[in-house]
């Protein structure tokens, strides 16, 4: 964001003072860079949530082996008393 607030605070006098091509230059690298700061945003994000993603996927799959541990142990005990 911080490439708006440059571009943002470039006065009209500043360019009307640079050549036509100079400015299309700095407002379009300045929007390129902008650009890529949202990109880099939207990526960041989707891995966070790829992440939460895997972490409750493998918490599911976690607390399913303890219960399926818990059920063969009680089977055994059940055996056992037989």
């Amino acid at each position: 964001m911080s490439q708006l607030k440059v571009l943002m605070s470039i006065s009209w006098n500043e360019i009307s003072l640079l050549s036509p091509n100079e400015t299309f230059n700095s407002l379009t690298t300045s929007l390129f860079d902008l650009f890529l700061e949202i990109i880099h945003d939207i990526c960041f994000s989707f891995l966070i949530f790829i992440y939460c993603i895997i972490m409750v996927h493998g918490r599911q799959q976690q607390e399913a082996f303890l219960s399926l541990q818990d059920v063969a142990h009680k089977s055994e005990l059940s055996i056992e008393a037989k």
